[in-house]
């Protein structure tokens, strides 16, 4: 854990992570991965590939590119300020994402075409500006399952972007996808995003990885005991912390 990949200076990478055709079965697990034009591209018929404990920090374009791969699960899994859409699924199938967090994607956080079984569980986006969504699925797309979430909206950013059709609330996107049915739309009150501290501010102690400790804020994130424990995958958070403390796990890493 703690490393991490950084573009070399002055240079053009296109990807920190290419996986050839017909890959199957791999695990990236515990690093952070900074610029870069795409962090993961996978090439066609990738199979089973699993990414866990990550930070895709700041790429040019999307953090992973997935495109007709199977199998695929994201689990505490944060990305920022990704330069086009967040993730991007095309042609793919079978993608669980959980336990994550999509922070300020230039354009979409979670960009999906022709694909079909698709789950964002316990995650949370912030989008923000005019044309950004937290979802973006194209005609041809199946429905993406998703619920247990927090869907932080500004500057005109909206919910979902459905074969065009723009959803600009929460309670609106229920009404005409039945989805995120458990979800929220609030401030998930990070502590420090822009220094890349996504930890939930809380009256009961936030762990400090500076320090070691456990301040105590005046705030406390509504996204603490908001999601459900069918979802959690694994039992510690991106720090090694218990996944459930109070009564339900919560959203993000």
């Amino acid at each position: 854990g703690g490393t991490v990949f950084r573009e070399p200076a002055g240079g053009h990478v296109a990807s920190a992570f290419l996986f050839p055709y017909a890959t199957h079965h791999v695990r990236l697990k515990q690093f952070t991965c900074e610029g870069f034009d795409v962090a993961v591209t996978s090439g066609q018929s990738c199979q089973s590939l699993s990414f866990e404990d990550l930070f895709f920090r700041s790429p040019r374009g999307v953090a992973l590119d997935n495109s007709q791969g199977n199998d695929f699960t994201l689990s505490r899994v944060i990305v920022s300020h990704a330069g086009t859409n967040g993730i991007s699924l095309n042609s793919a199938s079978r993608t669980a994402i959980s336990n994550c967090v999509f922070y300020l994607a230039a354009s979409n956080a979670l960009a999906v075409s022709q694909s079909s079984q698709t789950t964002v569980t316990n995650c949370i986006f912030v989008a923000s500006g005019e044309g950004a969504a937290c979802y973006q699925m194209s005609e041809g797309t199946d429905l993406v399952a998703s619920d247990f979430n927090d869907l932080y909206l500004l500057d005109n950013a909206v919910v979902g972007i459905l074969t065009g059709v723009q959803y600009e609330s929460v309670p609106q996107w229920v009404k005409f996808t039945a989805q995120d049915l458990h979800s929220l739309s609030a401030d998930p009150l990070f502590f420090a995003p822009e220094n890349g501290d996504f930890h939930l501010k809380s009256v009961a102690g936030r762990f400090d990885p500076e320090t070691g400790g456990w301040p105590v804020d005046s705030d406390h994130s509504p996204c603490i005991d908001a999601g459900s424990a069918s979802y959690v995958t694994g039992e510690v958070d991106l720090l090694g912390n218990p996944r459930v403390v109070g009564d339900a796990p919560d959203l993000g890493c």
